[in-house]
């Protein structure tokens, strides 16, 4: 079996580029739809991830100043000898 020349290897390896290349738009185009809505989605999850994320430094700064007042309006209980 005679070796094959580096042209024909390249030449070989292109044609599987340009089979994968083909098949990838193919599932683009078929998906096409899948992906926008998958992106959307990804979207707006990060928006209500990056909002909920803003909130909770809000609410852990006004927790612990509200958390610190209520139970600084308790008495202290009496501890005996």
């Amino acid at each position: 079996m005679p070796k094959e020349s580096f042209e024909q290897f390249v030449e070989r390896q292109e044609k599987k580029l340009d089979k994968a290349k083909k098949m990838v738009e193919e599932v683009k185009e078929k998906w096409k739809d899948k992906i926008e809505e998958f992106e959307m989605v990804e979207k707006s999850v990060k928006e209500l991830k990056k909002l909920w994320e803003e909130n909770e430094k809000k609410l852990d700064t006004k927790n612990k100043h509200e958390a610190f007042s209520f139970f600084s309006s308790f008495s202290l209980p009496e501890v005996f000898p």
